[in-house]
């Protein structure tokens, strides 16, 4: 089993809940902690940016981001200015970059917790801005200004082959990094899905069209991230965990099928458009709510296909109340049945959400409730100590 209950980050940052992005968080962190500057690779869409920013909530570290490809040598190293001595030689300085004095102002006021600065799309860094940003990572500083220890620098790129006009590191700049591939867990990754990162004020419509996103991506994996080949097809529309995202947000705001069907072609491209489309307008039966609440012992769960079964225990979510959160926590119990892990994990993370929303919106004191998804958690994610 290679999932745990996610731990809690401030301010709701969703990060996942498996062992493989908490040693992506560990690892990280151990960077820092050792003086190490990590760089993250891994394709475009796949939450790079979110688990730095997990970090950041967690620490409470203020996150400055530099995007490499809208950068030019003076933004690293600042502007020159010529300055007169007293002794009447003008000699060439220079100035401090805004974003330098920030992470600087806010380390020093904050002496308890600090700065990210955050080198984004560092292959798309023309060779001058990485020569300029050699002697930021390896002196931290520019000129004759040096971070505050309790800034931490890191920075993440997609390989030169995936990246508009992309450069290969140098050498002497690619030697001086902690290099960590990056590859993101699917069942976290359909977790957060599903209930919107936790973002606030997130309509029920979408949340409806978000499991049906991840329903079909769980018979449709290779579709989850799938850059083209073709130059000219990679700079159009194409499927990637963020762009699937975009469409599940533009299919909540969507009226008919004839525009879904344009807001997720635009979205993830034609082709994965069209699939998802057509799987949309297939029957995917599944058995009846009232039944599988009623008896959840009688469903043939070895039959259910993932997406069948990701739908149906949406559907439980969906309708989980105060008076029949016992009986959805059965309907849970008896799933592990079908033996689809992660598909079930998923969907536990979004129960256990609208499970608290249930019982706070009636009233109820949903202290107790923790108790009980520890032994849920027991079940559906392992031999664990705690449940958020």
């Amino acid at each position: 089993m290679d999932s745990e209950p996610e731990e809690d980050i401030k301010d709701n940052v969703f990060i996942g809940s498996s062992v493989i992005t908490k040693r992506y968080l560990k690892m990280i962190e151990i960077a820092f902690d050792t003086e190490n500057v990590p760089v993250l690779w891994g394709p475009p869409g796949v939450g790079k940016t979110q688990l730095i920013l997990a970090i950041a909530k967690k620490r409470k570290l203020l996150m400055r981001v530099l995007i490499g490809s809208t950068m030019d040598p003076t933004d690293v190293a600042g502007l020159p200015v010529l300055r007169q001595l007293p002794s009447g030689e003008t000699i060439t300085e220079f100035t401090m970059p805004d974003w330098f004095h920030e992470v600087s102002e806010y380390a020093n006021s904050h002496p308890e917790t600090g700065a990210i600065v955050f080198i984004d799309e560092i292959t798309t860094s023309s060779p001058p801005v990485q020569a300029a940003l050699l002697t930021f990572i390896q002196d931290r500083r520019i000129g004759k200004f040096y971070l505050p220890d309790n800034v931490y620098i890191i920075a993440a790129g997609n390989p030169p082959s995936q990246a508009a006009d992309g450069w290969q590191l140098a050498p002497p700049t690619a030697n001086r990094l902690t290099h960590i591939d990056l590859k993101p867990s699917v069942p976290d990754w359909f977790a957060g899905m599903r209930v919107a990162w936790n973002k606030p004020n997130v309509s029920d419509t979408e949340i409806a069209m978000r499991a049906r996103v991840v329903a079909f991506l769980t018979l449709n994996r290779s579709l989850i991230n799938k850059i083209p080949d073709d130059p000219d097809e990679a700079a159009a529309a194409w499927p990637s965990m963020r762009s699937w995202d975009n469409a599940a947000r533009m299919l909540g705001k969507v009226e008919d099928m004839t525009m879904a069907d344009m807001a997720v072609k635009a979205t993830v491209g034609k082709k994965a458009g069209s699939e998802f489309i057509l799987w949309l307008d297939s029957e995917n039966q599944i058995p009846a709510y009232e039944s599988v609440m009623a008896n959840p012992e009688a469903v043939d769960w070895g039959d259910l296909r993932a997406d069948q079964l990701f739908l149906m225990m949406s559907t439980i979510v969906d309708n989980v109340t105060a008076d029949n959160f016992e009986q959805s926590y059965r309907v849970f119990q008896v799933s592990k049945k079908a033996k689809a892990d992660d598909v079930v994990n998923s969907v536990f993370i979004a129960f256990k959400k609208a499970s608290f929303k249930a019982y706070t919106e009636a009233g109820v004191d949903p202290a107790p409730l923790r108790t009980r998804f520890v032994e849920l958690a027991k079940l559906i994610l392992g031999d664990l100590a705690k449940a958020r």
